[in-house]
């Protein structure tokens, strides 16, 4: 399905990665997928079994990703208090429709010409000798992977024809640390995916108080509450997205209220609660596969013993 949603033929999963995908999903005593909508998909796509198919959302670590005061977040990163800031986070490649982002962007322009706007991408890593720290962002040549350098290549291209090459740039990757101050500085996090399985970011950025602004794809459902914890827009309507991004600037009552709520709802999606979901699985794993002990010699597992057909915990 990622394959089929790209625009380009860059970053098309190959063949024999595919085709390894289905053996696992075949043979796999479990699999832990992270929305409803990624279990389907392992079932339909990849041949998995249904009883070994369990749901996990991704959880936050909640001790790390808090808001930070506003005004000192956009200080330490260059930001005026006047300039709409929009907040771009993952890794660089056609899958995550920054080229989207350049159409809502180019909408937006066109319906508030004067807005000072500015959208940062935080992501893709950045060569060591290209490494920089004066915030003024990255050029195609200073990424480290061929795949990202065509990506943003094609990206700025695409932002020069429609006139808004100034409102975008690359940050490269960050710390947790500093991603913090990147959320807590934001006014919205925009999620132009084409494809995701749970969209981990937007639970980052709501811990921070950030609501976010998604096209309605894979599993962001399951990870955003439209209208509640942040914005989900039809997929490709770039014009609906554009008026979601300007509502976050236009309406900041709207925004405290859709912050509020994401960082209420990212309460339940601590790291303690999903390990403790993921243990119930391995548990099961390891107490359907361990044979009577009378056949074990001293007590322990014989190494290379086949696993037996794994069941679905209670």
């Amino acid at each position: 399905q990622k394959n089929g949603a790209l625009p380009t033929q860059n970053g098309r999963e190959p063949g024999n990665r595919l085709l390894a995908e289905a053996r696992i999903a075949r043979r796999a005593d479990a699999l832990i997928a992270s929305s409803p909508t990624e279990a389907a998909q392992l079932r339909r796509y990849l041949g998995a079994k249904e009883a070994r198919t369990h749901i996990v959302p991704c959880g936050v670590d909640l001790q790390r990703f808090v808001p930070l005061p506003r005004g000192p977040a956009r200080a330490l990163l260059g930001l005026p208090e006047d300039t709409m800031f929009i907040l771009s986070v993952g890794r660089v490649e056609p899958i995550k429709g920054l080229d989207r982002l350049v159409e809502a962007l180019a909408a937006l322009k066109a319906m508030r010409p004067d807005l000072p706007v500015r959208a940062i991408h935080v992501g893709g890593a950045i060569r060591a000798e290209s490494l920089i720290g004066n915030g003024r962002g990255y050029a195609p040549e200073d990424f480290a992977s061929p795949l990202q350098r065509a990506e943003v290549r094609r990206v700025l291209r695409l932002a020069k024809k429609a006139g808004i090459a100034d409102r975008l740039r690359f940050a490269g990757a960050k710390t947790q640390k500093e991603l913090t101050a990147y959320y807590s500085a934001a006014d919205v996090l925009a999620i132009p995916s084409r494809h995701e399985t749970f969209g981990m970011v937007s639970l980052e950025a709501a811990a921070c108080g950030l609501p976010a602004v998604a096209f309605e794809v894979g599993g962001l459902p399951q990870a955003i509450e439209s209208g509640r914890s942040g914005l989900l827009i039809p997929d490709g309507d770039a014009a609906a997205f554009s008026r979601a991004l300007l509502s976050m600037w236009e309406a900041p009552e709207t925004r405290a209220r859709l912050g509020e709520r994401a960082q209420e709802r990212a309460l339940n999606f601590p790291w303690s609660a999903i390990a403790s979901k993921e243990m119930v699985i391995w548990n099961g794993l390891l107490q359907n596969r361990r044979p009577p002990a009378e056949d074990i010699p001293n007590g322990s597992y014989p190494e290379g013993a086949p696993l037996r057909e794994a069941v679905t915990p209670a």
